[in-house]
């Protein structure tokens, strides 16, 4: 194996301008605007720490519709490791939503998860806390779980994915169903007439 005298400058360089391009996301994310100071962008917190805070999404598509997001910028669901920080991070945000939704709603079904990317409207990571039913009806589909590399990816398959080998099986806050999500049981009782009227007003 021959030693590139070069490759380690390439390698810091590299480094540095991911580090410029983070910084400079940073600077322009609205996640990060209203993480750091909400009144700027008129938003009224539901919730907030030192790590994470909560808020009403601005279009909501179920009965009550909320964003859990991190403090720190973090970008996407392929930013997370399986490392115990990133696993910490995610299983809070959860317990944040969940802790919402139930003082909010209740009696209502619940959905908890992450648009993975090109789908993810904003570049900061953000989970979705929808207590059901979806309105409109249609909205469903943004939130269809279709699996871990599909368009939005449930919370605790999320967890699952980024547990590092040192924590236990036993998580604590995590309370859903890992076998099947509910939105994709509920998806296969739609008709089929639902799918052709999505596509009519696609096109």
């Amino acid at each position: 194996m021959h030693y590139c005298p070069n490759s380690s400058y390439r390698w810091h360089r590299k480094e540095v301008h991911s580090a410029r391009a983070m910084a400079e996301e940073e600077t322009s994310c609205l996640f990060c605007q209203i993480s750091k100071d909400p009144a700027s962008t008129h938003t009224d917190l539901l919730y907030s720490d030192e790590s994470v805070v909560a808020f009403q999404d601005i279009k909501p598509a179920a009965f009550r519709h909320y964003l859990v997001i991190p403090v720190q910028h973090i970008p996407t669901t392929r930013d997370l490791r399986r490392r115990s920080e990133d696993y910490q991070l995610v299983s809070h945000m959860l317990s944040v939503g969940q802790n919402l939704l139930f003082k909010d709603a209740p009696s209502s079904k619940t959905e908890f998860g992450f648009h993975q990317p090109p789908f993810n409207s904003v570049n900061h990571l953000h989970l979705h806390c929808l207590a059901l039913p979806f309105i409109p009806r249609w909205k469903f589909t943004k939130y269809w779980a279709s699996g871990s590399d599909g368009r939005f990816v449930v919370a605790n398959k999320l967890l699952k994915r980024i547990k590092p080998d040192e924590i236990q099986a036993e998580t604590g806050s995590v309370s859903q169903d890992l076998s099947e999500p509910s939105n994709l049981k509920r998806i296969k009782k739609f008709p089929a007439r639902l799918f052709h009227w999505n596509r009519r007003s696609a096109a």
